[in-house]
C-alpha cells in the first residue's frame, strides 16, 4: 500500500511519499512555532530510519526550511533540487551542508524523466530543460512538478497524484504543451498554497482531481484566494482539503482507488 502524508506546516509544503517498496521521500519542509515539524513527524510518527530521496521543489524558505537539519541527522541517498539561483541564507547553508556530505547524491531533475520505484513510477513534468526568466515568478516556474503513478498489476489499473509546488501559469502551460492528455490525476497538491497564479481552469480541467488538497496556513496574501478556491473547486469532483483547516491529510492507494484516512 503506498502512502501520502501532506503534513501542516502552515503556510509551506511537506509532503511524504511512502512506496510499498519501502522506500520514503520527502517533498519540501517547512517548520511553523506550534506545529509538528516534518524532521519530528518522519521520525517519531513514521519511524523512518532513512530517506530515498528528498526533493526540495525550489529554494522558497516555506519549502526548504528544515531541510538542513533532516539531511544532517536521517540517512539520504540523494537530493533533488530545481537549480534556480537563490541567495538566501538558509538556501547557502543548505548548499554548504550538502558539500559536506559527499555521500548524498545531489540532482537536477528536468521534464521527462521517470524513476521507478518498485511497480510505482515518479514522473518529472517540470521544470523544462531551460528554466523561464521573466515571467511573473521564475523561482516558483522552476518548481519541481511531479507526478506519481501507483500501480496495481493483478487489476491492472493505477492511481495517480500530481504535486504542483509552487508553479504558476507558465510553468503550467509548458506541461500542458508537453503532456496534455496525460496529466489527469486523482489527486492533486494545488500549486502555491491557493494563490490565484497557480490555478488555471484549462489546467484543472486537464488534471481533473477526484482531490485537491490545499496547503497553507496564516499568511499575509489571502491564500487561498476566493478565484483560485472557484477554479479548484469547479474542476475537483469529490473534495478539497486545506492543511489549515483538516491538518495533515494522508491517503493510501492500492493502486485502484485512493482513500482518505
Amino acid at each position: 500500500m503506498f502512502l501520502i502524508h501532506f503534513l501542516d506546516v502552515g503556510r509551506g509544503d511537506s509532503i511524504i511519499l511512502q512506496f510499498e517498496n519501502g522506500r520514503t521521500y520527502l517533498v519540501d519542509s517547512n517548520e511553523v512555532a506550534g506545529k509538528t515539524t516534518p524532521f519530528e513527524y518522519l521520525t517519531q510518527i513514521l519511524g523512518v530510519k532513512e530517506l530515498e530521496t528528498v526533493v526540495v521543489t525550489h529554494p522558497h524558505r516555506d519549502h526548504i526550511q528544515g531541510i538542513q537539519r533532516i539531511i544532517e541527522h536521517i540517512p539520504t541517498r540523494q537530493i533533488w533540487l530545481s537549480g534556480y539561483p537563490w541567495e538566501s541564507q538558509i538556501h547557502k547553508n543548505l548548499t554548504f551542508a550538502l558539500e559536506q556530505r559527499q555521500n548524498i547524491r545531489v540532482f537536477f531533475p528536468r521534464s521527462g524523466t521517470f524513476i521507478a520505484e518498485g511497480k510505482d513510477r515518479v514522473q518529472i513534468l517540470a521544470p523544462p530543460a531551460n528554466l523561464f526568466r521573466g515571467t511573473h515568478s521564475d523561482i516558483n516556474n522552476a518548481s519541481i512538478v511531479l507526478k506519481v503513478t501507483i500501480v496495481n498489476q493483478r487489476q491492472d489499473t493505477s492511481t495517480s497524484a500530481i504535486l504542483g509546488a509552487d508553479a504558476e501559469l507558465a510553468s503550467w502551460m509548458q506541461i500542458l504543451m508537453e503532456h496534455g492528455k496525460r496529466l489527469k490525476a486523482d489527486l492533486l497538491k494545488v500549486s502555491h498554497h491557493g494563490s490565484q497564479y497557480g490555478s488555471d481552469e484549462e489546467v484543472l480541467a486537464a488534471i481533473c482531481p477526484n482531490y485537491a488538497v490545499i496547503s497553507v496556513g496564516e499568511n499575509l496574501y489571502g491564500h487561498p484566494e476566493a478565484s483560485a478556491l472557484q477554479i479548484i473547486e469547479k474542476f475537483t469532483s469529490v473534495r478539497t482539503f486545506r492543511t489549515d483547516v483538516n491538518g495533515a491529510c494522508v491517503f493510501e492507494s492500492d493502486g485502484i482507488e485512493w482513500r482518505y484516512l
